[in-house]
């Protein structure tokens, strides 16, 4: 069956959608070509952003300044995604073609050439990266094998979370007053990147936050 893409609207790029049982074809020769040519194609999750902190020892406020870029989604719904630099639009952390933060790079990247996205409580949707010089074909790798080794069980557990905030947040976005839409976009930008102590566990962080902010957007709905 002939796969069909989809197209990204923040990066053009095209994804071919993948099951789990899917099987692909792929070999990294450390070219550092997957590096080049991704504005606005890697996102940093508040996850991802924490983790490159801890491992470069510096602020996180430092991190999101000096290496990413912030987009909307929605006037109040802020992307993070990593800077690029040069012609070729490369990655921040490519240095002689080979990334700086290995230990610590973003799901996105340990993924690659899939992508994954939550799909439901629990649940992701598979991707193939379609770029240029790595055209999907069937092979031997199956995606389950690939995304279990890809994506660690911090990381779900922040999937999961992070849908569930998704889904909170979103309800109530339809009656906040738009008057409000600096400050909702202050309190978004400072509740899922910017208020987390490196010296600390993750993931009760982003939980207290993610109250934090439910509590907030609730107010002033109710204020509305």
């Amino acid at each position: 069956m002939k796969k069909e893409y989809i197209t990204d609207n923040f990066s053009g790029m095209e994804y071919i959608p993948l099951g789990q049982r899917d099987t692909f074809s792929f070999e990294c020769t450390h070219c550092g070509n997957c590096c080049r040519n991704v504005k606005n194609a890697v996102p940093l999750e508040t996850l991802d952003v924490f983790r490159i902190a801890q491992h470069m020892q510096l602020p996180i406020e430092e991190i999101i300044t000096d290496y990413t870029e912030v987009e909307l989604l929605l006037p109040i719904y802020p992307l993070l995604f990593l800077k690029t630099r040069h012609d070729d639009d490369a990655c921040i952390f490519l240095k002689d073609g080979l990334c700086s933060i290995q230990q610590v790079k973003p799901r996105t990247c340990r993924m690659y050439p899939l992508s994954a996205g939550p799909r439901g409580p629990g649940e992701l949707e598979y991707m193939w990266v379609a770029k240029q010089h790595h055209r999907y074909k069937p092979g031997a790798i199956k995606v389950d094998d690939w995304m279990n080794e890809a994506i660690t069980s911090e990381d779900r557990e922040f999937l999961a979370m992070e849908y569930s905030g998704i889904v909170a947040t979103g309800a109530l976005f339809k009656y906040l007053p738009e008057s409000k839409n600096d400050l909702i976009l202050q309190m978004m930008l400072v509740h899922k990147y910017f208020a987390y102590d490196t010296g600390k566990d993750f993931m009760p962080q982003y939980a207290d936050n993610m109250a934090i902010l439910v509590r907030q957007l609730r107010k002033l709905a109710e204020e509305k």
